[in-house]
C-alpha cells in the first residue's frame, strides 16, 4: 500500500490556523453587528427627519467593512516548488492584511464621525458661553449703575 507521509504537526497547525481564521471572521462579523446596533440605537430616539442620515450612515459602514470573499481574492495560482502549506500561509497572510486593511478604513472612518461631532459640541459649547455672558451683562449693567 501506498500512503502519503504526512507529518502530523503540519496537520494540526493547519487545523490551528483553519480555526484562527473562522474565529476572526466571526469576531469580525459579530464586532460589525454590534457596531450596527450600537449605531441603530444611538439614533432611536431621534426624529423623523434624522432617519435618512441613520441609513446613510449605517450604508456607508457596511460599504467600508463589507469584503470580497475567499474565493474572489483566493490564494492564487501555486507557485512551483510551493508547498501545499506554504501556498495556504499565503492565503492567510493575505487575509490577515485584507483584515488590517478593513479595520484601518472603519478607523477612519469613526475619526472623522468623531471629528465631526467634535466640532459641533464646540459649537453649542461656544453659543452657551456667549448666552451666558451676555445674561451675565444683562443682570450686572444694572447694578453698575
Amino acid at each position: 500500500m501506498c500512503y502519503n507521509k504526512v507529518d502530523p504537526s503540519k496537520i494540526e497547525q493547519l487545523r490551528v490556523r483553519m480555526q484562527v481564521e473562522l474565529a476572526l471572521e466571526e469576531l469580525e462579523d459579530r464586532i460589525e453587528e454590534d457596531m450596527l446596533d450600537s449605531m441603530h440605537a444611538l439614533y432611536q430616539n431621534d426624529d423623523q427627519a434624522s432617519t435618512p442620515l441613520l441609513l446613510k450612515e449605517q450604508q456607508e459602514l457596511r460599504r467600508r467593512v463589507q469584503r470580497p470573499t475567499l474565493e474572489s481574492e483566493g490564494p492564487g495560482v501555486q507557485q512551483p516548488g510551493e508547498s501545499f502549506y506554504d501556498r495556504l500561509l499565503r492565503c492567510f497572510q493575505k487575509m490577515l492584511q485584507r483584515l488590517q486593511e478593513i479595520w484601518q478604513d472603519v478607523l477612519t472612518w469613526v475619526k472623522e464621525k468623531a471629528a465631526h461631532l467634535c466640532d459641533t459640541v464646540k459649537a453649542i459649547w461656544n453659543e452657551v458661553k456667549s448666552f451666558f455672558s451676555s445674561m451675565e451683562q444683562l443682570f450686572l449693567s444694572p447694578l453698575q449703575a
